[in-house]
């Protein structure tokens, strides 16, 4: 059986050196995790399949398989590249006949204030 990881002290290793601007930044993208992902008695975070992808998601970190980013802006460059590479691999799917205007007149409509400034 693999050795249980402390990732709360390879959490505390990885941000020893962080200085306080970078710690506000790192405590800020934790509390926005825990409270959008991290929700208390959430069922999935218990199951095998989870306990595996964690391991696994370790276990590549550990290789060197996982790139590191070493800042949230790092973090969002990385993943809309990953992003455009997967969506320039999709196939845009082409409607199957042309479209005809007029078909839900009065279905949607706008008030006449919408122009105006918001309050």
């Amino acid at each position: 059986m693999a050795t249980p990881i402390d990732y709360g002290q390879k959490l505390l290793d990885a941000v020893s050196d962080f200085s306080p601007y970078e710690m506000q930044k790192i405590y800020e993208a934790v509390v926005f995790l825990k409270e959008k992902f991290i929700l208390p008695d959430e069922a999935r975070y218990d199951t095998l399949s989870w306990i595996e992808a964690e391991r696994e998601a370790s276990e590549a970190y550990e290789r060197r398989e996982v790139k590191r980013l070493h800042t949230l802006r790092e973090m969002a460059d990385y993943t809309e590249a990953g992003a455009d590479e997967i969506a320039s691999r999709v196939p845009i799917n082409q409607p199957s006949q042309q479209r005809v205007a007029g078909l839900h007149a009065g279905a949607i409509w706008t008030s006449d204030d919408f122009d105006e400034s918001l309050p």
